[in-house]
């Protein structure tokens, strides 16, 4: 049978949450500088890393708001003008757009729907080069390259 611990048997040991703590506390003021360099460099990382995904995430916002105004300057065009004047319309601002943001998931997109209102247009070369490079883009993304395949 197991031994039974009286009550009297445990308070003579030493608490153990004391002894931690006692322990910690003794740790911290030897190192105290060590440990606030320590807590401060941790504290500047997650600051960087959390501006760096900030900036990164406007900027994507920013992009896709681009790539909005663009499709929707081409969708007015087409209201009023055939295919190949609505390109003429959105040509240079679909090319700048996709210069500036080409990297960004917008740019992508972008590409792949500039690719499309060639196509409308006329411009096939140019519409074969667009799908080319938005296939390479979306290699990994089956469904968007089954609709770039369809274009």
């Amino acid at each position: 049978m197991a031994k039974k611990i009286t009550r009297k048997e445990l308070l003579k040991e030493p608490d153990e949450f004391l002894t931690f703590s006692a322990k910690m506390m003794q740790f911290l003021t030897q190192y105290k500088i060590q440990v606030l360099a320590g807590l401060g460099t941790l504290f500047a990382v997650v600051l960087i890393v959390s501006g760096i995904r900030y900036f990164s995430n406007k900027a994507e916002n920013d992009a896709f708001a681009a790539m909005r105004d663009n499709v929707s300057k081409y969708e007015e065009l087409m209201k009023d003008n055939d295919p190949k004047k609505a390109y003429q319309g959105v040509k240079d601002s679909f090319e700048s757009f996709l210069s500036q943001h080409s990297g960004r998931t917008a740019g992508k997109l972008g590409r792949a729907m500039f690719a499309n209102i060639c196509y409308d247009a006329g411009e096939i070369g140019k519409a074969i080069e667009l799908y080319e490079k938005a296939l390479a883009d979306f290699a990994q993304n089956p469904s968007v390259k089954a609709m770039i395949l369809n274009g």
